[in-house]
This record gives C-alpha cells, sequence and structure tokens, in this order.
C-alpha cells in the first residue's frame, strides 16, 4: 500500500548577468534559467546546491546579485578537454569561434584554425571564469504528489 505526500517547490529563476568581464545583454531570455527546487530536499547537482545555500531564505518576488566561480556550478575546467586534430577530420570549414560536435556529442569552441590543423575547447564554456548572477524568487508554487511507499 502506498501513501501519497505533497511536495511543494519553488520557482527560482537565475539570470546570467555577466562572464568574466563579458556582460550579458538582458534584453532576451537566453541567458535565464527556471528552475523548481523543493528546500526539503536534498540537492543532487551543483547548480541545485548553490541555488538551495543562496536562494532558501529569500523572500516571494525577492532578488539578490551574487558573484560566484564557474567552478562552482560546472565542472572543474581542464586542459585536457582543449584538442587539436588535423583539419582534414572535418568535412566542413570552420572558423575561430564556430561550435564543432564530435561525433559523440560532445560541443567544442574552436579557439585556434590553420591550413592543418584545428584547437576546440571541449569545457563548459562556464567552467574556470568568475560569474555574476541574479537570482530571484517569482513566487511561483508547484505541487506535486509523490507516493511514498508505507
Amino acid at each position: 500500500m502506498s501513501n501519497q505526500s505533497k511536495s511543494k517547490k519553488t520557482e527560482i529563476c537565475l539570470t546570467l548577468l555577466s562572464v568574466g568581464k563579458e556582460v550579458i545583454p538582458t534584453d532576451s531570455n537566453d541567458n535565464e534559467m527556471f528552475r523548481f527546487l523543493s528546500f526539503d530536499e536534498k540537492p543532487t547537482n551543483k547548480i541545485d546546491q548553490f541555488l538551495h545555500k543562496e536562494a532558501k531564505e529569500l523572500a516571494e518576488n525577492k532578488e539578490k546579485t551574487v558573484h560566484v566561480s564557474g567552478d562552482e556550478l560546472f565542472p572543474n575546467y581542464d586542459k585536457k578537454l582543449v584538442k587539436t586534430f588535423p583539419s582534414t577530420r572535418l568535412n566542413k570549414k570552420v572558423t575561430k569561434g564556430s561550435i564543432i560536435q564530435t561525433e559523440f556529442g560532445d560541443e567544442g569552441y574552436v579557439i585556434d584554425v590553420s591550413k592543418e590543423k584545428i584547437t576546440a575547447d571541449f569545457n563548459n564554456p562556464f567552467s574556470g571564469k568568475p560569474l555574476l548572477i541574479k537570482i530571484k524568487n517569482t513566487g511561483q508554487k508547484n505541487t506535486q504528489l509523490e507516493s511514498t511507499a508505507s
């Protein structure tokens, strides 16, 4: 037999304001992320751990701005994920700043191109960089029924 209990989750909005010295335009929603969090549950990933710590005491419809290292939210920057390979390996022309994808689905940011070789960084673009993030408790609630064994 199972019982049902309600799990109340609060919507938190993260807005990325800057990465390093680059200010992110806020005129689009591309830099926003919404999460429903239950402050009664243990967070399971770096982003939820950060939000749990920073937003737990934030009242409804209130916001705050925090500085955080990208390594607190994303995997640490790893120099081994910067790869150089022959340009003949790609079937298309790429330029510095292009995004490429491996046969396994990993995405890399092209940081150097020559006639013979291409260098791409496969780290998360925020790893190792200082971030400025606005956190807002939107006041929205999401109540889910969860089954619990009795």
